[in-house]
């Protein structure tokens, strides 16, 4: 069945509590978003083509079980020229993309998700951006713009502080696949006085 099995248009409703079980991963959609700004919380979503995708509407999705026992071949997409999708709190295992943004100027927010495909965790197409805050993932395929933003800060203090007590590293880097770019990069353009970088041992 092509399709969705909710589709929700230029409205905002609150979805909750849904179990969406599919017929089949070639075709079946569990919800459409057209546009408006819906808050989808507490689903799970089976057996299906795509779980959830939204247009160019504000969709918030919360607490969603996606492809745990089938995996769709998308979890959750964003497909419109504008607007954004966020996603928190949830678990998504799909063959193929677990999250992509593919419209040209669209925005996907996700934040403490767990993302389990072993193709890609996120997809983000050209001119779409997508913001990651404390994900678990391992694999991003980013033609468009995909910004880390675990510590993202804006104040006077000390944005990360490290204490090792013990006899373990304070931090260790590896990149050995690494064939051009820059290992580290460090920039702190505002400097105007004190200290890039200072490391010391005593």
């Amino acid at each position: 069945n092509a399709n969705a099995m909710v589709s929700v248009g230029a409205s905002s409703p609150v979805l909750e509590n849904l179990i969406l079980l599919g017929n089949g991963t070639t075709l079946q959609t569990a919800i459409s978003i057209t546009t408006g700004s819906p808050t989808i919380q507490t689903v799970i979503i089976d057996n299906v083509n795509l779980g959830i995708t939204s247009a160019t509407g504000f969709a918030t999705i919360t607490n969603a079980k996606i492809g745990l026992v089938t995996q769709p071949v998308t979890g959750i997409s964003h497909t419109g020229t504008s607007g954004a999708t966020t996603v928190s709190q949830s678990i998504i295992s799909s063959s193929g993309d677990d999250i992509v943004v593919s419209g040209n100027g669209g925005t996907i927010h996700s934040s403490t998700n767990w993302l389990r495909s072993s193709a890609d965790n996120f997809d983000i197409a050209a001119n779409a951006t997508l913001n990651s805050y404390k994900d678990i993932y391992t694999i991003v395929n980013a033609t468009g713009t995909f910004s880390q933003k675990d510590y993202v800060r804006n104040d006077a203090v000390t944005g990360l502080i490290v204490t090792q007590s013990g006899t373990g590293s304070i931090a260790s880097f590896t990149g050995d696949s690494i064939a051009t770019g820059i290992g580290i990069a460090l920039s702190v353009d505002g400097l105007t006085t004190g200290t890039g970088m200072g490391l010391v041992s005593t």
